[in-house]
Formats: structure tokens, sequence, C-alpha cells
């Protein structure tokens, strides 16, 4: 019976070719050339290493009639348990029967897949085999026993596999009897897959005893072809085993079908069945929008960062890309889409900014509220097909665009739109309508401005009313419930707003003029309120012109601002002002205030797109009303400060100090009649002449200028000021030589004035030469940003600070100053070669500065230049002896000596 039992492997064997030993179709059409394949159910048999490769269930089956004497059945089972674990289950029967004999074999397997790492895959199997001979119906013998096998599959590229497969490690024995038969050496198997373009494969295995070669390419996305050849490679006379086939996949099924032509034996029919679970590559596994909930105001701030993250996973082995869609309903017209790449068998986190329409808050229904629900899809091809993944998100709470809420105020910038066509149109309209006035009465300043636009807006018929449903003292902090404000074109529609409401629209005007404005947040327990301050462009060493004192202006920041009290718009500026700058220092003693600069919040919260609006002028008659009691209190306060410190106006010296109060205060008609009722008293009175020139100056009238110059001159012929004068006349005129000769005048008569002169004008301002000069204007506005600067240093604003330096040496590149501050704030950031370079810069512009000097011979010592700094320090001491004494930190280590600011 034994004999009987082996008839069928020897006689095939006999021939040199072995039959394949793929139990699938698939792999069978590939002439077994599997084991670096390993990606479908077959691997628990061949390579159960690729097991985790799979990441999903899949169920199989088999069948084929062996070259018609063997029936082979085949059934598997792939389940995957966390994302580098899957555990395999498979059955194999062979069997053969005639009406006297019949033979079957039954294999049980239980395979295990571990991927170590992302390129290296580990597995192994256990298997029970049962055999059983009958004769006649009766059992001649029944024997079983157990084997086991362990593989790998290295992954060293990305199209490229490589498979090893120890099989019956130990051999493999059946028992029957108290009798033990080997039915199986320990044999190894290599593999090598190659993918050379998608969709493409292919295979070769080797093992001591046959050599298999397969291929497989998928020619459209249902459909593959397979093709396969093996040959024992120890018998040069053996014939060729020839394998074709092909699979049809539908969905989460595939049929595959094999035709094996063996050289001797009849030809074999493989037809195969599988059936996958959650077969998709990649799933969403997670997703959540970051900002809960979604204000439609701020859908600018949200372009600027991530908006969603998205948790995605690859299953496939190779990296993936894919196409993230999301849409969120009333935020996207159309879905968000980008392309990222997913890395291999990975569960990764990924992070999207979504770009808003920009009608957002000019489309329909865009100021209701709304809870949507978002939608991630992830689409991506595999096989020639294109597979999408969906998940829907948890409801999301989408505010209108008039909502926010207070937890930080600064969220309000927002609604600043200073942009706006309706704010342009009703600013710039206002102010070219009292353009005059505003020349005349407040020197065209930020103040004067103010007043126009409040006025203004209070003729329009813009009131204030408490809103009633979410007062901001009940609101403030509490991220839970939401205001609503309005944006000034809708404003100045309504005319009906609160606090919030006055505040944003006012900003926004005095804005749209370039002033600039800060939120003021009132957080006393008592007393919740926001209203505003604005920027008065009035320098710090100006102070004594314009205020009675300091409790009627805010020092921030180093400049000077007003608050403004916007819900008593309807009455006059003035009582805004006194009304906003009292409330500030009340509750600035107690702690309960808090400045928020809208240009900065405004970087974080930037303004949208609002609907234009078409908004009337306001009435002129109606607007000055309010701005004639507003100017009659300006002008008496103008006197107050001009003629309130005990001049006298019955002598010309006190007619010609109150004229030059008026002049620093820019009030250009009162100082002219001062000076002019000056000389009714002192007709010889050089400095009433001067001053008179200096107003028809700034007024571009120069020859008359010119004239009352040198009316002054002929008076006081060695007062080098009035000279100084004619020289900056003719300058302005554009008469360089004349302005250079009596530059020349100048030094002559005082060599002290040729620092006030570069300090004008720059080094060499009136030495002919082809770059020419820096123009007054340019050089005031120069000084003004240093000014600026300074300020900002001192407050310990460095990057401000640093802003207005570089702006100041834009209009003026040779103001020394400047270039010395800005290596000061470099040395303090360590940035010692590009401080040197502008110290160095300051001393060549002005070598008799020991000041910048001094910051040299510090800069050194701390960059451990202790011979430059000696060098320098000497020449420090040169300038000015009241340096002496104070290097003896050169002889110390560097690091904790200081840079002046002088």
């Amino acid at each position: 019976m034994t004999i009987l039992f082996f008839a069928v492997p020897i006689s095939a064997s006999a021939k040199g070719v072995q039959p394949s030993t793929s139990a699938g179709a698939r792999s069978t059409a590939m002439g077994g050339a599997f084991t670096a394949v390993a990606d479908d159910a077959n691997a628990i048999l061949l390579n159960p290493s690729g097991l985790p490769l799979l990441q999903r269930q899949e169920l199989s089956f088999s069948y084929a009639n062996r070259f018609g004497l063997i029936q082979n059945s085949y059934a598997a089972y792939v389940l995957p348990i966390f994302d580098n674990h899957a555990l395999g289950f498979d059955w194999r029967r062979d069997s053969f029967s005639d009406p006297e004999l019949g033979f079957s074999e039954n294999v049980l397997n239980l395979s295990y897949g571990y991927r170590i790492h992302p390129r290296i895959n580990f597995g192994v199997g256990v298997k029970r085999i049962s055999q059983s001979l009958d004769l006649d119906r009766n059992t001649l013998r029944s024997a079983s026993g157990i084997g086991f096998d362990a593989s790998l599959l290295l992954s060293p590229a990305r199209r490229l596999r490589i498979g090893a497969v120890v099989q019956d490690i130990g051999g493999t024995s059946v028992k029957y009897n108290q009798r033990s038969d080997r039915i199986a050496s320990t044999s190894v198997r290599g593999g090598i897959a190659l993918q050379p373009v998608d969709g493409a494969t292919l295979a070769a295995d080797l093992d001591r005893r046959t050599a298999r070669l397969g291929a497989e390419y998928q020619i459209a996305a249902p459909l593959s072809l397979r093709a396969g050849t093996q040959k024992d490679v120890g018998k040069s006379a053996a014939g060729w085993l020839y394998t074709l086939g092909f699979g049809l996949r539908y969905r989460f099924m595939r049929l595959d079908y094999a035709y094996e032509r063996h050289p001797d034996l009849p030809a074999t029919h493989h037809m195969a069945m599988a059936m996958a679970y959650n077969p998709a590559l990649v799933s969403i596994k997670n997703a959540l929008v970051r900002p809960s909930p979604v204000f439609k105001s701020f859908y600018r701030q949200y372009e600027e960062g991530d908006f969603i993250d998205v948790e995605l996973k690859n299953a496939a082995p190779s990296p993936l890309p894919v196409t993230v869609s999301i849409d969120v309903p009333t935020l996207t017209k159309t879905p968000h889409e980008e392309t990222v790449v997913l890395p291999p068998q990975t569960t990764q986190r990924y992070s999207f900014r979504l770009t808003f329409p920009p009608d957002l808050l000019t489309s329909e229904g865009a100021g209701y509220d709304n809870l949507v629900q978002p939608t991630v899809k992830v689409s991506y091809t595999r096989d020639r097909a294109t597979k999408v993944t969906t998940r829907k998100l948890d409801n999301v709470y989408v505010l209108g665009k008039n909502k926010m809420s207070w937890s930080d105020p600064a969220r309000v910038a927002a609604f600043v739109t200073p942009e706006d066509e309706a704010v342009d149109r009703f600013a710039r309209q206002t102010i070219a309508a009292y353009n005059t006035l505003l020349t005349e009465k407040f020197g065209h300043n930020n103040i004067g401005k103010a007043a126009v636009i409040f006025d203004a807006v209070g003729a329009h018929g813009i009131r204030y009313q408490q809103d009633r449903a979410t007062p901001y003292e009940k609101i403030a902090g509490d991220d839970s419930v939401f205001d609503t404000i309005a944006y000034p074109s809708e404003l100045l529609t309504s005319k009906i707003g609160d606090c919030d409401d006055c505040t944003v629209l006012y900003a926004s005007l005095l804005s749209n003029l370039n002033i600039e404005t800060a939120l003021l947040d009132v957080n006393d327990p008592e007393f919740g309120h926001v209203y505003m301050m604005f920027d008065s462009g009035i320098s710090q060493n100006r102070v004594a012109d314009h205020f009675l004192d300091d409790k009627e202006f805010v020092n921030w920041e180093g400049r000077i601002w007003l608050p403004v009290e916007t819900t008593l718009f309807g009455q006059s500026f003035y009582d805004a002002w006194r009304n906003g700058v009292e409330e500030y220092h009340k509750r600035k003693a107690r702690g309960f205030i808090r400045e928020i600069s809208f240009s900065e919040a405004a970087k974080t919260y930037r303004p949208g797109v609002v609907k234009p609006a078409d908004i009337p002028p306001p009435d002129r008659a109606a607007v000055d009303r309010l701005l004639d009691r507003d100017v009659a209190v300006f002008d008496a306060r103008v006197d107050q400060l001009a003629l309130g410190t005990g001049v006298s106006l019955d002598v010309s010296e006190g007619l010609y100090d109150a004229g030059a109060a008026y002049l620093r205060m820019n009030h250009l008609e009162k100082a002219l009649d001062m000076f002019d009722r000056a000389l009714e008293k002192d007709p010889n009175l050089a400095d009433a002449y001067n001053a008179k020139g200096v107003v028809l100056t700034r007024r571009r009238r120069y020859d008359e200028a010119l004239q009352l110059y040198r009316k002054a001159l002929s008076l006081n012929p060695s007062d080098a000021g009035i000279r100084l004068n004619i020289a900056l006349a003719y300058h302005l005129q554009g008469r360089q030589d004349e302005a250079s000769q009596e530059y020349q005048r100048v030094l002559e008569t005082d060599r002290e004035m040729a620092g006030q002169i570069a300090s004008l004008f720059g080094k060499g301002a009136f030495v002919p030469s082809p770059t020419g000069s820096v123009d007054v204007v340019k050089q005031t506005a120069a000084d003004n940003a240093y000014g600026e600067g300074a300020s900002y240093l001192q407050l310990n604003a460095l990057d401000k600070a640093m802003a207005a330096f570089d702006r100041a040496i834009g209009l003026n590149p040779d103001l020394a100053d400047a270039h010395n501050a800005k290596g000061v704030i470099l040395t303090h950031r360590r940035q010692y070669d590009e401080a040197a370079a502008l110290y160095q810069r300051a001393i060549a512009l002005a070598p008799g500065n020991a000041g910048f000097r001094w910051n040299l011979v510090v800069l050194y010592h701390l960059q451990g230049k202790r011979a430059e700094a000696e060098a320098e320090y000497r020449k420090v001491v040169e300038i000015d002896k009241a340096y002496e004494g104070r290097a003896d930190f050169l002889r110390e280590s560097p690091a904790k000596e200081g840079i002046g600011r002088e």
C-alpha cells in the first residue's frame, strides 16, 4: 500500500518537473513565484510575514483538479490585529480516489505576521497534518503530525521586496500505529519581487530544487493578466511548466483563474474567489475642526493657521499620494482640496489650512447661525481605480458674520474696516469738506481730524443704545456668550448701536485717515465697557504746547493718546474727549483698564471683506452746529495755553512770546497777528520779522519770507540764526548756490551752527554735489521717527524702536543718532558685528560725538577685543574728558558692561 500511496508524486518527479505547490489560482498563475509578493491570503501558506501588509480581513476559496488525478481544495482567512500584527488561518485538502483506493491529506495552518519595522516583516506558522489511506472503504492507515515554518520579508526600496521562507523546520513527521515517518525535510525558499511601473509585478523564487518566475500586469482597474513558469534546476533535461491566468475584481470581490501546463501531465484549471472586508488602504481615523465655535467674522484669521486636523491611516506598504477634500457647509462654496503623500503603513495626523470664499461675509445668509456637519473625503488611485473614503465629523456651530465672544477683546479688530468703501468715502469726503478749517484752526493735526469726524458721525445721526440682550458688562470674558457687533457700514446705515458698535465705527474712520487707534477694555467688576483712544501725533516734548495738564491725555507706548467716549455721538468731540480721558484715569488708577492697539490686533484678527453700502455724506449744517462748539472751545484753549503763563500783551516782548507759542502750536494766523502787533509797538524788533518769515516759509511764500529775513538781518547783522533761515528758504526754492553762499556766511558768524545745519539738511548739504541735499520735510519726518524710536527704546520695545529708526534712516541716511541707536538694539541682541558697523557709520557722520565712540568701546569689550577697545577709549577721552576713569571694566572679563544711549 505504501508504494501505491506515493505513486503519483514519484511519477511526476521522474520527469524532472514538480507540480506547483501554490494553493490559490493567483499565485499558481504566477508560476508559484509568490514568496516576495505575499500580498493576499495565500501569504498564510507561502510567506506569513506578508500578513501585516494586508491591513484587511480576507476570505479566500480555491479549487483545482490537479492533472486529472488530485482534488485540491483550499480556504484561507486573514485577520489583522492592530497596525503591525496579523493572524492567518487556512485549510488545504489534497485527495485521490478510485473505486478501490482512496487517499487524503488535510493541513490546518495557523500563521502570525509581525511588522518589526516599516521595511522589515517577520512571520511564523504552525501546521497540523493529517493523512488517511482507504481501501474498499476501509481505513488502512491514519497518520498525523505537527510542522513549523518561519519567514522574513524585506522592503529595501519602494518598489522592491525580498522574501525568505524556512519550511518544515527540523523536518516534519507523521505518526501512526506507534510508528513515525518523516514526510518533509527542512527546506529554504527565497524570492524577489519588483514593480518596474505601477500595476506591473515581476517575481522570482528559488529553492534547492525548483526555480520559479512570474509576472502580473493590471491592464485596467478590474482586470489583471498573469503568467509564470518553473523548472527543476537539478536536471537539465527537465521540461518547463508554464502557467497563465487572469483576475477580475469588483468592489470587495476578486475572481481568479489559472491554467497550469505540465510538460508530461494533463493540464490543470484553477479557480479561486476572494472577498475582502475593509479593503480600503486609507482610512480616516479621526478629524477635528480646531476653532469651536467657528466665527465667520474671523475667517481671515482662520486662513492664516491650521483649521482642521485629520488623522489618516495608510495600510499600503508603499507611500501613497491622496487628495484630502474638506467641506464645511456655509463656510466653503466648494470643498477645499489638498494633496498629501502618506508614508507606508503609518497613522499620522495632518493639519490643513482652508481658504474661504471672499464673499463669505456678503453672501445671502451670511448673518445666520448654523449647526453644520463637516465632511472629510480622501481619494486615491490604487490598482488603476479611484478609491474614496469619507467621514462625517461631529456637528460644528458656525456663527453669523456679526457674532463674536469677548474672551479675547482683541478679536473686535476683525470688525474695524478702514478699507471699506463706505468708511473711506465718509471719512475722506468729510475731511475734504473741512480742509481749510483743519489747516487754520488745528494745523491739520490728528486732534482736528478726530474732532471733525466725531462731529460728522453725530450729525449723521449715529446714537448709542445699550444692547439689552448682551450688555458688555455681563458678557465680558465669557466665551460661552456671543455678542453681536455691527460692521461700520451697517452702523452708518442703521444709526443705532451699543458701545462696541460705536467704538468700531470711530476706530475705522480714524484708521482710514492713518490715525493710530487703540481699544480701551474696561474690565471693572462694577462697570464693564469698551471705548477707544487715538494717537494725537503730538510728541512728548511738545505736550506743554497742547495740554493744560497730564490728566488731559494718556502717555502709552511712548506716544500721546486721547481717549474718546464714543457713546456720546451727537454731543461735541470736546465733551467726548473730556469724558473719555476722565474715565480712563479713574479706571487705570484701579487697574481696571487695558489698552489694545487695533493695528497690532489686526495682525491676528484681520478684517474681512464686507458688503458695500451707499452712505450719503452728513448734512453740512448739522456738522457745523457741533463743530462750531468744538472750534470755539479749542480756540479758547489755544489762547489759554499761549497767554496763560503771565505773558503781557502790553509790551512788544510779550506779544512776541505769545506769537512764538502760537507758532509752536502751528496756529499760524494767531502767531502772525501777535508778531504784527509786536512790530506795531516796536518796529525794530528783529525777532518778530524773523518769526513772520518762518510763518511765511511754512506757507511756502518764500520770496516774502526772504524779505522779512533780510529786514531782520539788517536790524541784527550778527544773528546767525536769521542767516540760517535765509539759507533754508534758498534751499527750499532750489537755489542751492545761493543757499551754499549763505551757509558759509552762517559759519563765518557762528561756527557752532555747523551742527545745526547738518542736522537739518545732512552733512555737506550746501556743498555743491550731484546728489543734492536732504529735503527739509523729509528731515523733519526723520527727526520725528527718531524721536519715536527713542521713546520705544526707553520702553524696551525693541522691535518697534528698530522699525522707527529704519524709517528715520530711510528719510535721512545721514542721521547719525539713528545709526547709533540701531547699534544699541543689535548690541542688546548680541549681533555684535552688525552693531559695530552701525556705530562706525554713526562715528563717520559725527566724529566728535564721544557717546558713539563709547558705545563702540563697550562693544569691543563684549567681543573680547581688548586692544581695539583700549584704542577707541583713548579717542573718547580726547574728545570728552568726562569719560576719563570710566574704563576700569576693560581689565575685567566681558559680558556685564551696558551700552549707553547717548
